[in-house]
């Protein structure tokens, strides 16, 4: 996927992809540092655009694991299409805030989030969250990255934990929450 691309769709759909770029390996491996590969898990990514983590998660993932994707731009879809040939990968075209109609009663151990929540009402942002406490395992974390501390308040009042990191070596620069019910 070339950056052009990625760049376009960050112009037509800024509340959607609110990145310029794909994230960088280093926001990756900052954002996916606390989670355990060698053993089965089942994770949930939200905003996965063109696949930067999805493809570094499921190159280290356990056999058994599952990955679950859910996408709501329709050209991002079409190019995370290309992972469609591992098994441990599943991909949901819908917004975040269906999370619980998608899953049912199935939990994760991880929920790994690149939406752009600092272009979402507060509304919006509540329901997912919602959506987020109801297919978490009880031990399960939730890490999100964004480009502001704007909702680092949010994040406190609303998770029992949350730890922040930063990756400087991204375009922008992220900050990465982990935050647990």
């Amino acid at each position: 996927m070339n950056k052009s691309f990625f760049l376009k769709q960050f112009f037509t759909n800024f509340k959607h992809t609110g990145a310029v770029l794909p994230s960088s390996k280093a926001l990756t491996c900052k954002m996916l540092k606390g989670i355990d590969f060698s053993k089965p898990l089942r994770i949930l990514e939200l905003g996965p655009g063109t696949g930067c983590m999805t493809e570094s998660m499921l190159s280290q993932m356990h056999q058994k694991s599952e990955l679950v994707c859910i996408e709501i731009n329709p050209l991002f879809c079409k190019e995370l299409k290309k992972f469609e040939s591992d098994k441990k990968f599943t991909l949901h075209e819908a917004s975040a805030l269906d999370i619980s109609t998608l899953l049912g009663d199935d939990k994760v151990d991880f929920v790994v989030s690149g939406l752009p929540l600092a272009n979402f009402e507060k509304t919006e942002i509540a329901c997912i969250f919602q959506e987020i406490e109801k297919i978490l395992k009880p031990d399960g974390k939730y890490i999100q990255f964004q480009y502001t501390l704007k909702l680092n308040q949010l994040f406190k009042n609303t998770f029992q934990k949350v730890s922040k990191s930063f990756a400087f070596f991204n375009v922008p620069p992220a900050f990465v929450f982990s935050c647990s019910f």
